[in-house]
């Protein structure tokens, strides 16, 4: 894998658009690209940019919260540009077994007030990458370069120090070791099944009390089943008691009727008899009582019904007379009002007219004088013709009295008739034997009731009991899972015992493995950039404490803390580069400040054996007080690209390396302006 170009606008000091093409001539022999710059024009920035744009929020190899991501997004943006916008753009050439490929990844932040929106792109051979949903780009980065691998390709002095540092550096190489090939992974399983190994035997501490719930439960079970079955037998015995009962009482009914049937047939006929008077003499009952309830009130008022005849009558005759004179007015009216208007009397004089209505009204006047005087009757029912004439033929034609005595002499009547056949009834022989047959079969059916009450109680039981047996087996259920549960348990957390030995085994065993490989890059790598030749023959590595040991030639053990500060230095890059090399991953080396506290030897030792060979594309962002004019012209046949930050102005990024400083060095170029 190789970085292509970098492409940065408006990204911490960096105003405006810059592009860094970091591989424009290809070639086996020239494999460093080198970029300069004094402190604060943003070498480091780059290092930073490429970290960014790789994993987004993923940066530190840690997820971090949403507020300290965006408050460090809005830090990034130049401070200088009035627009909102900021984005990172990276080319990377892919070379795999089959084929190669450009991947194009640009992420693009747009700021407002109080947030900001992040937005990722990736294309391939200038196509967007759809093999992949883009929802889970930011995954397939986190394959492509693992942020825990990156650290071992793209590190700065500060992360030398730290490799050099006293006890620091031995949990450190630790770590890392992890880390490059993959066991921090194994290292949060094993924690995760210790705690669930944990959890499980917590929760099995309550065993011995779930059995003894399941024994008792199971002996209650039993009980229950003993009692079911009792109870069931009684009922059988019940059945058959109440079966020989019922034929018994089968027995004794038969030679009751063998024996009294004549007498029985009498006494039936007899009783027939009186069901039919009895049913008369209730009709009988019920007229007289509709009788009493519809007339009996206007019998007992008779003078009063002659008053309310009288009144009817005369109300009745006023309504008429008053009716008839208010017709024979309007006639009158009528009459003489055609008279006045008719056209057919015009050879009439006007007196003659009058005349005539004058004496039609005296004739109209008279016949209401002949009708009487409707004044005098005082109307207080003012009932209808029809409802008066059906109050008048009630009271007057109806003879209560007359139908009431009829109705009781018929009653009387078969009153007597009754009581002559209940006498006849009375005098049917009423045999001895008759009366002990009904009191055993009145005994034998108290058995077979008091039996059926008895097993009906039995049935309730056992329905009860059956309910309760149902819990129980329920409750069995539930104790017998969760002791299976239990059991599964105590197999997982033996599982799980067993698994993390064998984990703990394999990463010791694996880390053997590559401690040993690691040995041979570290003492391969530190002699050829120490100065001291023969001081050093190999270096060793605790397997389990992770103390690093230096060997002389003569088996002789120096102590790392006794050795110069850029021995330690030269160590820790020893260790990084070898760290990388057992990743097995093909990836561009990013070194800031190299050659930061590096004696001039030393310096020389990585100017010449470690840079040109660390990598296939290596990126030195460099000071000029590390890399000088004298180191720059020992890697210039390796430097692809090289380019030179100035802290401010229009053209903050040049081509070439400090030209203005050192000799034999690429023209001015600018590649990077202003937009103002």
């Amino acid at each position: 894998m190789f970085i292509k170009s970098i492409t940065i606008y408006n990204f911490k000091n960096y105003k405006n658009k810059y592009t860094f093409d970091l591989m424009s001539n290809p070639s086996e022999n020239k494999n460093i690209v080198l970029i300069g710059g004094e402190n604060g024009t943003g070498k480091t920035s780059i290092l930073e940019a490429i970290n960014l744009c790789l994993y987004g929020h993923n940066i530190t190899g840690l997820s971090i919260s949403k507020r300290k991501y965006r408050d460090y997004i809005r830090s990034l943006k130049n401070k200088y540009s009035k627009d909102q916008m900021f984005f990172i753009n990276i080319e990377l050439k892919i070379d795999e077994s089959l084929t190669s490929y450009i991947l194009t990844i640009k992420r693009v932040w747009e700021l407002d007030e109080n947030n900001f929106n992040e937005r990722l792109y990736i294309n391939r051979d200038g196509n967007p990458l759809e093999i992949i949903p883009s929802e889970y780009w930011q995954d397939y980065l986190l394959s492509l370069i693992p942020p825990y691998i990156s650290q071992y390709f793209f590190f700065d002095g500060e992360k030398v120090r730290e490799m050099a540092s006293g006890n620091v550096a031995e949990r450190v190489l630790k770590d890392s070791i992890k880390e490059i090939i993959g066991l921090n992974l194994y290292d949060v399983l094993y924690k995760d099944l210790s705690k669930l190994g944990n959890e499980i035997k917590r929760r099995n501490k309550s065993e011995e009390d779930t059995i003894k719930k399941l024994s008792e439960n199971e002996k209650f079970q039993y009980d229950i089943q003993s009692k079911i079955s009792e109870l069931e037998k009684k009922i059988l015995n019940n059945n058959k008691k109440i079966g020989k009962l019922l034929t018994i009482e089968k027995d004794e009914e038969n030679e009751l009727r063998r024996k009294a049937g004549a007498y029985a047939e009498e006494r039936k006929q007899n009783e027939e008899k009186i069901i039919k008077i009895n049913e008369k003499i209730n009709n009988i009952d019920i007229k007289i009582k509709e009788l009493c309830s519809d007339f009996l009130p206007f019998n007992m008022a008779t003078q009063l019904n002659y008053k309310l005849i009288e009144q009817l009558e005369k109300e009745e005759k006023a309504k008429n007379i008053l009716l008839g004179k208010e017709l024979l007015q309007k006639t009158g009216n009528s009459i003489l009002k055609r008279i006045i208007e008719s056209k057919n009397l015009s050879g009439f004089t006007k007196k003659n007219k009058n005349l005539l209505r004058k004496e039609l009204s005296t004739i109209f006047k008279e016949m209401k004088g002949e009708m009487g005087e409707e004044s005098t009757i005082n109307i207080i029912h003012d009932l209808s013709p029809s409802m008066t004439n059906s109050i008048l033929e009630s009271i007057s034609e109806f003879d209560f009295k007359e139908s009431l005595e009829k109705l009781l002499r018929t009653k009387e009547k078969f009153l007597s008739k009754q009581k002559v056949i209940r006498t006849e009834l009375h005098h049917v022989p009423d045999e001895k034997f008759v009366d002990e047959s009904i009191k055993k079969i009145t005994l034998i059916k108290t058995k077979i009731n008091s039996l059926e009450k008895e097993n009906s109680a039995l049935e309730d039981e056992i329905k009860r009991l059956k309910e309760k047996f149902s819990l129980v087996i329920e409750t069995i259920a539930k104790i017998e899972k969760k002791i299976y549960c239990l059991e599964e348990d105590n197999r997982k957390a033996g599982l799980i015992e067993l698994i993390n030995k064998v984990l703990k085994e394999y990463t010791e065993n694996l880390i053997k493995l590559e401690i040993k490989e690691l040995e041979e890059y570290i003492s391969k790598m530190y002699k050829k950039l120490s100065n001291k030749k023969d001081m050093v023959n190999r270096i060793k590595i605790n397997r389990d404490s992770f103390v690093t040991y230096l060997y002389g030639y003569n088996g002789e053990i120096h102590d790392k803390s006794s050795i110069s500060e850029g021995e330690k230095e030269i160590y820790a890059l020893s260790v990084l580069w070898s760290l990388s090399k057992i990743s097995n991953r093909q990836l561009p080396i990013i070194i800031d400040s190299p050659l930061q506290k590096l004696d001039s030897t030393h310096a020389g030792n990585i100017i010449t054996e470690f840079i040109p060979n660390a990598a296939d594309q290596v990126i030195i962002l460099s000071h000029d007080r590390e890399i000088d004019n004298s180191s720059y012209l020992k890697i210039k046949p390796y430097i692809n690209r090289s380019y030179t930050l100035l802290k401010r102005g229009k053209d903050k990024v040049k081509e070439g390396y400090f030209s203005n400083k050192f000799k034999d060095v690429n023209k001015n170029k600018t590649i990077g302006r202003s937009l103002n």
